[in-house]
């Protein structure tokens, strides 16, 4: 590519058009909003900055190439017509430096000549591991610092000040800028080379610009001589995060479209194949109140109300003007106001990603390229988050790109507790702070994007023991989490990160625990554990055009998450016992449904004013307290029309804005505002499906007004849990805040029976009683259904017996669709109806999954056949090792408590 050095000639104007001018007149008025650089830091740094900008010397924008990339189609990526799960990698910026630089003696050892430590990244390599897409992140050289689409010389050289900054230190030196601006020069041609190495291969550009805290991010900007007004900031306190600045501002503005223009023009001049761009990495929050906004917020809410009389009657306030209302210090002081401006927000999010698109769409036009943004999972359930300021609306801005991400993964091995000091950041974040945590968030994103891929941007992997902390990587491992991805939704896994560091142990975890996550750290992740990948996608190349297409898991039942529950952040109060965070408590409902076997999707709760909530044979709000005031009226019709609705705890108690919603005509009760902490057993009137205590703290009082009540506390008459028939529904009341784990599952299970709810298929252990702690779900594919079957708990495997409902009569043949072996019924390959009542037998074995079919047809690669004398075998085998695994480990933490004891 060649190069104009700046100081000879700034820029190549005429190079410049193609296709954006419009944009270019913003441009004029820039250069007066950049400040002079007045710190004699910002301009002894600015003489060392000496760069050079390439010349555009392609027709933009590029319209074709020669290579394949994935299609889109219904939630499912298709390759060359053929449904395809992308197993891909985070390629870390500096493995392209590190991989090629001196090992340790200790680590050659270990690693010896294998390419995947010693060598760049190639198509070679990915195709010897299995993998079909990389990610990698754009860096601030190649996007900000020679960048030919940032037309004003001033503006240019204020951002590469900007981005030659140290990330997150106290002060910045000139020299220790001038030291970062040539690391990242020397690191510009190793990265063209290492995207030349990836030749076609499928590239997800991560625009990351950069990750600051608030206060951090306000010295970098007033350094490089910038305005205030770039940063992204909510009543006066700027943000940081992955988006610090704020794309509202011009400058802010400009910033992100140089930044996404010349990513896309760096890897399209270098001849790669760039086609998921993903936007602002690991969204932590966006939510910013400069005058743009709240311009635009004013005549928003102007377009939205008749008049400043209307807007403080809907909001309880009163505001004396509009000007007013942008002025007040805390907009979380009122939540009508708070209310309202995220509404807004999230209008103005979804503008910002389709500008975003827009920018890129300008360089890459070429069909078959698509747009993302990874939400950072705790900012979706934020009174986790504790900030609780996240404005990217989820559901409006999913609407608007062609694949919804996230972040997040499951660990394998004894379940580490939050709080466990031998449990990192990661390894907690992968128990999602609860064992089930992941699957909830994909269900969530499932919900969200029913007919666009699901993609896990961050996806972390681990084995942790409770008392030795985190444990090397097995080959089961990959197979067993990208399975749990797929099921729940995902059709790519970008698994974090690739990158070999100098400093990886390779006697036990490293420190920071960041690099423990990484797929060339060789102690956590062995190199044998990767062929774990092409266990899968051989699994894919036999299963995938029955397993890939969407939907997968077709739910009857629906989990609600709501929006203005987590914009208000109801407290937690103390006085009621340990009451759980609305994050907790949807965690918990899904994880009870999840065990209890019933197909389950979550949705929003716009989705019930679009009238998806018809979709579903029951409905379940688990303790939401704020919901939109739409949404009751919409309950209404649904329960009347036949449907189920389940409210937990204080659910739909306020609207979006606080007013007290009065609902005895929709839950038959009346209840009082604050549950009472009253430690205590269910007494049920009804039939549990398993013989369980059913056990809580926290309870809500309330008066039946209509209900009949199907619960109540043992040893008294006050009911706990109620039933109300409204039309041709009925709701159920659950007057419980805490209760979780079996009894939460025993719970919802037999509500949901009682309700007249049934299962496709019933799972029961040798001794009648349902499994427990095992996922099972079936996809129906018409002839053909496919039972999928997780044991989570850690060393236990056991039988069950499956029995499949509402199949016609007739023969079936029942397959193992891992070993391709037919399960015979006695001495025959085929099952009646009425001898599957009686129990097909399922190994589960544990923390491993398992696939049987059941279809009208054998299975077109059946190999041999096997008996339930065969499954009581294998079972005996499982259980001899798990027992000498267990001596093992108790060996091993016995050990490490003694050690720590000297």
């Amino acid at each position: 590519m060649p190069f104009l050095r700046v100081g000879a000639a700034r820029f190549l104007q005429t190079k410049l058009e193609i296709g954006f001018c419009a944009r270019r007149n913003i441009l004029a008025g820039l250069a007066a909003l950049v400040p002079s650089v007045s710190t004699a830091e910002a301009q002894t740094n600015s003489s060392k900055l000496e760069f050079e900008i390439p010349a555009i010397t392609m027709n933009l924008p590029v319209t074709r190439d020669q290579w394949t990339r994935p299609v889109s189609s219904n939630g499912t990526f298709y390759v060359n017509g053929k449904p395809e799960f992308l197993v891909s990698v985070n390629l870390g910026y500096n493995h392209a430096v590190n991989a090629t630089g001196p090992k340790t003696t200790a680590a050659k050892r270990i690693v010896g000549d294998d390419p995947i430590y010693n060598q760049q990244l190639s198509a070679e390599i990915c195709d010897e591991i299995g993998l079909k897409s990389v990610s990698i992140v754009c860096t601030p050289r190649r996007t900000i610092y020679a960048n030919p689409f940032i037309a004003d010389g001033r503006l240019r050289d204020a951002f590469a000040r900007l981005m030659s900054m140290p990330h997150q230190q106290e002060e910045f030196s000139p020299e220790q800028q001038a030291r970062r601006f040539g690391w990242l020069e020397r690191l510009e041609p190793f990265s063209a080379e290492q995207v030349r190495r990836l030749k076609g291969l499928p590239l997800s550009p991560d625009f990351y610009p950069e990750w600051e805290t608030g206060p951090m991010a306000a010295l970098k900007v007033r350094m490089a001589g910038l305005s205030d007004s770039m940063l992204m900031s909510l009543n006066g306190r700027p943000l940081g995060g992955h988006m610090p600045y704020c794309p509202e501002d011009p400058i802010g503005r400009e910033y992100y479209h140089a930044y996404f223009q010349n990513g896309a023009y760096w890897y399209l001049s270098l001849g790669a194949n760039p086609w998921l761009y993903e936007f602002w990495n690991e969204l932590h929050h966006y939510n910013c109140s400069c005058r743009y906004n709240q311009e635009m917020f004013l005549a928003w809410l102007r377009q939205r109300y008749a008049s400043l009389d209307a807007v403080n009657r809907t909001w309880g306030t009163n505001f004396r003007s509009f000007p007013d209302i942008v002025a007040e210090k805390n907009y979380r002081t009122h939540k009508g106001l708070w209310s309202d401006w995220m509404k807004f927000m999230g209008d103005r999010w979804r503008e910002v990603l389709l500008d975003a698109r827009r920018a890129v769409r300008q360089v890459d036009a070429r069909p078959n390229t698509y747009f993302t943004w990874e939400i950072a999972n705790a900012s979706l359930l934020s009174m986790e988050y504790g900030a609780n300021i996240q404005g990217a609306d989820c559901y409006k801005g999913a609407q608007v790109v062609d694949c919804f991400g996230l972040e997040g993964g499951v660990s394998f091995g004894g379940a580490l507790e939050t709080g466990d000091p031998s449990g990192d950041l990661l390894t907690q974040a992968m128990h999602g702070n609860g064992g089930y945590g992941h699957q909830f968030i994909l269900d969530v994103c499932s919900g969200l994007v029913p007919h666009k891929p699901v993609v896990n941007k961050e996806a972390y992997l681990g084995r942790s023991i409770a008392g030795l902390g985190r444990q090397p990587l097995k080959r089961t491992d990959f197979l067993n989490h990208l399975w749990t991805e797929l099921i729940h939704g995902s059709s790519l896994v970008e698994f974090f990160s690739w990158f070999w560091a100098k400093g990886f142990r390779l006697d036990g975890p490293t420190d920071p625990p960041y690099l423990n996550a990484n797929l060339l750290n060789p102690w956590a992740t062995p190199r044998e554990s990767l062929e774990g990948i092409r266990d899968f996608n051989r699994e894919m190349d036999k299963l995938g055009h029955l397993v890939l297409p969407r939907p997968r898991i077709r739910g009857t039942v629906a989990l609600v998450h709501s929006q203005p529950t987590v914009w208000q952040n109801p407290p937690l109060r103390p006085e009621t016992g340990r009451r759980q965070t609305v994050g907790e408590r949807e965690r918990n409902c899904h994880q009870a449904v999840l065990l209890s076997h019933y197909p389950q999707d979550v949705i929003f709760e716009e989705r019930i004013l679009d009238g998806t909530a018809n979709h579903y044979m029951a409905l379940i709000i688990p303790g939401n307290e704020y919901v939109f005031g739409d949404t009751v009226r919409a309950l209404k019709a649904y329960v009347a029309g036949g449907g189920v609705l389940i409210v937990v705890g204080s659910g739909m108690m306020y609207d979006e804005y606080g007013h007290r919603l009065e609902i005895a005509d929709l839950l038959g009760v009346v209840r009082e505002e604050l549950p009472e902490k009253l430690a205590g057993t269910l007494s049920p009137t009804f039939a549990l499906d398993a013989v369980v205590p059913i056990r809580t703290d926290c309870f809500n009082r309330f008066l039946l007004q209509g209900a009949v009540p199907l619960a109540t506390i043992e040893g008294t008459d006050r009911p706990c849990v109620s039933e109300f028939k409204v039309g041709k529904g009925k709701v159920y009341y659950v007057g419980i805040e805490n209760v979780e784990g079996r009894s939460s599952t025993v719970l919802f299970g037999s509500l949901l029976r009682h309700a007249g709810i049934s299962k496709p298929f019933e799972l029961i252990d040798l001794k009648g009683e349902p499994v427990y702690n095992t996922e099972a779900h079936v996809l129906d594919r018409r002839d053909k259904q496919v039972f999928y079957f997780m044991n989570w708990d850690n060393l236990q495997s056991r039988l069950a017996l499956l029995t499949p409902l509402a199949l016609p009569e007739g023969k079936y043949y029942v397959t193992d669709l891992v070993s391709d072996r037919a399960l015979l019924c006695g001495n025959s390959a085929t099952w009646s109806v009425q001898e599957m009542a009686r129990g097909i037998p399922v190994l589960l074995p544990a923390q491993m999954r398992s696939l049987l079919m059941v279809s009208s047809q054998p299975w077109e690669k059946r190999a041999g056949a096997v008996t339930w004398r065969d499954l009581e075998t294998r079972l005996a085998d499982l259980r001899m090792a798990e027992q000498a695994e267990r001596v093992a480990v108790a060996g091993k933490v016995k050990d490490y408590q003694e050690r720590n004891k000297r």
